[in-house]
């Protein structure tokens, strides 16, 4: 990137910027911090359509760099909006709120578990979050995250083993995640 000069934007917005075009209306939101501090989304409302980037994963999310006590409020205020149709940041395209609400609770629940034990070792509190015992990953969204892996071959091991170490690295990264502020 030898001679690359970085330029500043000229446009900015605090939460919404609406595009218009002939073919449409295109909205780019921001709803607060997820997987980064600067997530923004694109909304056709015409189409019924949003992109979410990886503030949505139809895989176990990766939290190292996230807000996981912001995360889980941004994706419940993306499914208040009007769509039938999710493009997230990896996975297939979904077609309900689901995801989005699954999410946000498998992430609060990691949270909540990792933040009440923060002072106990991490080995501990990775013992505490055991797939089988989370709210989170029942009705559906365990077996949903098993299927996404499976379809795209990111799944190593069996089920249970995948999700345990999906897990085990979630808390890890949640409790790193804390630790900063």
């Amino acid at each position: 990137m030898r001679g690359y000069a970085p330029e500043l934007p000229n446009v900015t917005f605090d939460r919404d910027l609406i595009i218009h075009d002939k073919a449409q209306e295109l909205r780019l939101l921001f709803r607060g911090r997820a997987h980064t501090s600067g997530d923004v989304y694109v909304w056709s409302p015409s189409r019924k359509v949003i992109a979410t980037g990886d503030v949505l994963h139809g895989f176990l999310p990766f939290i190292g760099d996230g807000y996981p006590k912001d995360w889980p409020n941004t994706l419940l205020k993306i499914a208040e909006l009007d769509f039938q149709h999710v493009i997230g940041g990896h996975g297939s395209v979904q077609h309900t709120r689901g995801p989005l609400q699954q999410m946000a609770a498998y992430i609060d629940e990691l949270t909540d578990i990792v933040s009440r034990n923060f002072r106990k070792p991490l080995e501990q509190i990775q013992q505490m979050a055991e797939p089988a015992t989370m709210t989170s990953l029942r009705h559906g969204y365990g077996d949903f995250l098993v299927g996404e892996a499976k379809k795209f071959g990111r799944q190593e091991g069996g089920p249970a083993e995948f999700l345990r170490a999906g897990v085990r690295t979630n808390v890890a990264d949640v409790h790193k995640a804390l630790a900063r502020g």
